[in-house]
């Protein structure tokens, strides 16, 4: 660096604002820099203090981000700092210790952070709150961006999010929650979109272990969180007793595209609570859960587009209109009080069992675990030997047609929990 100018004072000379206000920009000219730079290429030159003031860094408020030291407070003055000027808080490499979450949810506030910050709850209530409200229209339209938290015992959930809507949230992972909560606790949520949620033990450490990785639910009455886009979640190693990677009750019209709920005690719960239904599952994979890979216990109107599920579904309890497409499953029952299901082009695995107790399930160009055509027509009526039911009373009164041979097969009735075959032949 060269110096094009030195000024010197001597005692008594007067260093007036302009004076040093010159010196100053002779300083930064020789620097290359300027109060008011033009990037290459840009238009208008910005004061850096313009610049700074577009993104609020939580360090610049008084946050420490050891782990130790509570930075609610200073959390709190960044929150406000940037919801009255709106623009982008960003959280750089640090634990955030805090024991009350603030309410990070902040009309015009978009959230990001560097891939090494974490938010650390330490106290009670939700380890991450972004609340809109428990009444009124709610906060549109932010978005959060590699938010990791690690919630304690006594964190209710992981993330709460309650009366946000179209909203975009995207690498976000709960790191632990109370054994009754959920990592991703949705409600009265509208049209927003995740993608690549995570609560998991495969991919790293998750303590507590919570009982559900995402739970949609309601705000209260008929306020349903509805129209989530959730895109290759990840939801593995939830084993709370009757706890589930992905739980749904007064929900509606929500979409799971691709991604994996499995190692958990449930892959999916839907329950049938009111205003449950048309939820949809793309491609989803479900495998090495404990109980069931689903469970539609009295859901209305889910329906299933090539998902691949490696254990036992249970369709049960009024269960009503659901719809599969396409996809691979494993061990299905259907209980007799279930209605109109439908299976289309389905593969249901080798070697798995379905139990179909039904009058009313359509199957269309299904194959069945003994490789039977199972098309257009009312439940399993002609089967192969490994997709014959067991003798039961929920299949009393039932006739099906068992195949045998080429030309012979077998007339098999129930009743009262006896299963009775008359052999026939071509004749």
């Amino acid at each position: 660096m060269t110096v094009s100018r030195v000024t010197t004072w001597s005692p008594g000379n007067t260093l007036t604002a302009d004076a040093l206000n010159g010196e100053f920009d002779n300083v930064l000219t020789n620097l290359n820099l300027a109060l008011t730079p033009t990037p290459t290429g840009a238009l208008t030159a910005r004061s850096l203090s313009a610049r700074f003031a577009e993104v609020f860094n939580l360090k610049d408020f008084g946050c420490v981000g050891d782990g130790v030291t509570d930075d609610a407070t200073a959390l709190g003055l960044a929150l406000t700092a940037a919801a009255a000027a709106g623009g982008t808080i960003y959280a750089p490499a640090g634990t955030y210790a805090y024991a009350t979450s603030p309410n990070f949810a902040r009309a015009g506030v978009n959230i990001y952070a560097d891939r090494q910050a974490i938010f650390k709850h330490t106290g009670t209530g939700n380890a991450f709150s972004l609340d809109g409200g428990a009444a009124g229209s709610g906060i549109l339209g932010n978005r959060y961006d590699n938010i990791v938290v690690q919630g304690n015992s006594s964190s209710t959930n992981g993330f709460y999010v309650r009366s946000l809507h179209h909203s975009t949230f995207i690498n976000c992972r709960c790191l632990g929650a109370a054994t009754t909560g959920a990592g991703f606790k949705l409600e009265w949520c509208v049209a927003n979109t995740w993608v690549n949620p995570i609560v998991s033990s495969n991919t790293g450490t998750l303590s507590p272990i919570p009982k559900y990785g995402m739970h949609l639910s309601r705000r209260s009455g008929t306020d349903h969180s509805t129209t989530q886009t959730v895109i290759t979640p990840i939801f593995e190693g939830l084993t709370q007793t009757n706890g589930a990677g992905i739980y749904i009750d007064y929900a509606a019209k929500n979409e799971f595209i691709g991604g994996t709920s499995e190692s958990n005690t449930n892959g999916l719960i839907v329950t049938a609570d009111s205003g449950v239904g048309n939820n949809a599952f793309r491609g989803m994979f479900m495998e090495s859960n404990s109980s069931t890979d689903i469970t539609l216990d009295g859901a209305l109107y889910q329906s299933f587009y090539d998902c691949t599920i490696a254990g036992a579904m249970s369709i049960t309890n009024n269960a009503g209109y659901c719809r599969f497409y396409g996809g691979v499953y494993d061990d299905t029952t259907i209980s007799s009080d279930s209605d109109y299901m439908r299976f289309r082009d389905v593969i249901f695995a080798s070697g798995s069992t379905l139990t179909d107790n039904s009058e009313t399930t359509l199957y269309y160009d299904c194959v069945g675990a003994g490789g039977t055509l199972i098309t257009n027509r009312s439940k399993n009526t002609y089967v192969a030997t490994a997709d014959l039911p067991a003798a039961g009373v929920a299949q009393d009164g039932k006739m099906i047609i068992e195949e045998t041979g080429a030309n012979s097969c077998n007339l098999v009735l129930y009743k009262g929990g006896e299963r009775f075959k008359v052999a026939l032949t071509e004749s």
